[in-house]
């Protein structure tokens, strides 16, 4: 999804071509929105993306949010009741957010259908991404956390068992 259907390079160097445009983003058909974080989100470079998440949460449709887009939605009160993470207590309170008691130190948050994470936590991001979408078993999953998230070559194995067995 694109403010338009022109290519958008990432900060990284990869270039990405939008299936649709932020406009022709309906909740409804949809299962979830993932913000990207952006140096430019917490000052309102994604406000557009953040109504539409808030569009998202009124449908009862999850969002999931890391690093910067985090502070986006602090700053548009969508964090004021929920608990959540991000970077650090200290950069959303910048944001002038009310939910600063709802804060909790850790990787990665989901609350009420809201994904938080901190921009230094992609593995913990997906993970909650992947619990919320159902996209694994337990034991995909939990093998796929061992291996990635806690760097324990046996989840590689135990992975490679799951391909063998549905092979």
């Amino acid at each position: 999804v694109g403010r338009d259907k022109n290519s958008v390079k990432s900060k990284g160097g990869i270039t990405m071509l939008p299936d649709l445009t932020l406009e022709e983003l309906n909740p409804l058909d949809s299962e979830m929105l993932i913000l990207c974080g952006s140096d430019n989100a917490a000052v309102g470079g994604i406000s557009d993306f953040i109504q539409k998440a808030r569009l998202f949460i009124e449908q009862n449709k999850s969002i999931a949010a890391i690093c910067g887009a985090t502070a986006a939605l602090a700053k548009e009160g969508l964090l004021d009741e929920r608990l959540h993470t991000s970077n650090s207590k200290e950069f959303m309170e910048m944001t002038g957010y009310s939910g600063s008691k709802y804060y909790v130190n850790a990787p990665a948050v989901t609350y009420n259908r809201v994904i938080t994470a901190s921009g230094i936590e992609p593995v913990a991001f997906a993970i909650e991404i992947f619990k919320t979408l159902n996209l694994y078993s337990e034991k995909t999953l939990s093998s796929w956390e061992k291996l990635f998230y806690q760097r324990d070559i046996n989840g590689f194995f135990e992975l490679l068992g799951e391909v063998k067995s549905n092979a």
